[in-house]
């Protein structure tokens, strides 16, 4: 589609001879030609317009009167409004740049100078067009990812609420702020959401899963619905020497395919973090500082280094999530 040129003069010889001097533009942009400022707001109303060339000195109202009438209307005041004069006054030149216009050029105008300015101001037309358009797509693509966060706070929190209604109390302790902290730390992450989604779900398992009474998991976590993953859990569990670490590397190999080994996968490398904070936090009670400082000194042998680097960048949110367990 051509751009569209809307030109603004009170003189009918002038808007002739630009008429007859961009004769061959015609093919380029579609030409409107109009006697005054009223009119071209009317224009305005019924076409759209890219780019604006009008006189300044015109009876009823001038081409500064105009650019205000432009400036003060939100959708129309992006255009690019280029301001003819045949007063040489400096002050002039200053009042419309300071009122917006995108450039000034005196009477008589060259033809190629004229058609050289509406050239640039198109480009700067096209670039805000770009940029409106990036920055919608941004705004959606920001909603999006604010909702599905949202909806996955929501379910982690739901599924928080299921399993503290089939265990005790002192059985959370780990739970919440796990799960809070592993979504935290892969956020800062960049996880896809629906990742972060399934390592809070994760987490709430793990958390839960140490506390159970080995004699009654499934009892403990099937109303939870965690049923299905308790199948990847080795039957000597109850045997080992840490079952809390045990639980989650079986866990995450059922879930991610990859066990506890930091550098399998994000997720468990997350996990792994979010793991180590809150042994530190609540089990240990360290304040929030010295506990991302006790994991930041296994960062590269134990733990991705990004990844402690995305704890300590929440930590401002860290002292709440680990205080719910004291």
């Amino acid at each position: 589609m051509k751009p569209t040129i809307l030109f603004v003069d009170d003189e009918p010889n002038v808007l002739s001879g630009m008429r007859r001097s961009l004769l061959e533009k015609s093919a380029e942009w579609s030409l409107h030609f109009v006697g005054g400022g009223a009119e071209a707001l009317e224009t305005l109303l019924v076409e759209p317009v890219d780019v604006i060339v009008t006189d300044h000195n015109m009876p009823g109202m001038t081409g500064l009167q105009l650019l205000g009438h432009l400036k003060g209307n939100p959708g129309w005041a992006p255009l690019p409004v280029i301001v003819l004069t045949g007063m040489t006054e400096s002050e002039l030149k200053r009042q419309a740049l300071e009122a917006g216009a995108f450039d000034l050029l005196h009477k008589p105008t060259d033809r190629e100078d004229l058609v050289a300015r509406v050239q640039s101001a198109l480009r700067v037309r096209d670039l805000q067009r770009q940029m409106a358009s990036q920055g919608a797509e941004l705004q959606e693509a920001l909603f999006q990812r604010t909702t599905a966060l949202k909806r996955s706070r929501e379910r982690v929190l739901q599924t928080l609420a299921t399993l503290a209604a089939s265990t005790s109390a002192g059985r959370l302790r780990l739970a919440e702020p796990l799960a809070e902290t592993a979504i935290l730390v892969a956020r800062a992450s960049g996880m896809p959401v629906e990742d972060v989604d399934l390592l809070g779900q994760v987490a709430l398992l793990l958390a839960a899963m140490a506390n159970c009474d080995p004699a009654a998991r499934e009892t403990c976590l099937g109303p939870a619905g965690f049923g299905t993953l308790l199948t990847g859990l080795p039957p000597y569990l109850d045997e080992v020497e840490d079952p809390f670490w045990t639980v989650a590397d079986a866990t995450m190999r059922s879930v991610f395919g990859a066990g506890m080994d930091p550098g399998a996968s994000p997720g468990v490398g997350v996990l792994a973090v979010a793991f180590a904070f809150v042994e530190a936090r609540v089990v240990s009670g360290l304040s929030v500082d010295h506990a991302v400082a006790s994991v930041r000194e296994r960062a590269g042998e134990r733990f991705d280094p990004a990844i402690v680097d995305a704890l300590a960048s929440v930590s401002g949110s860290l002292d709440r999530v680990a205080s719910v367990a004291a």
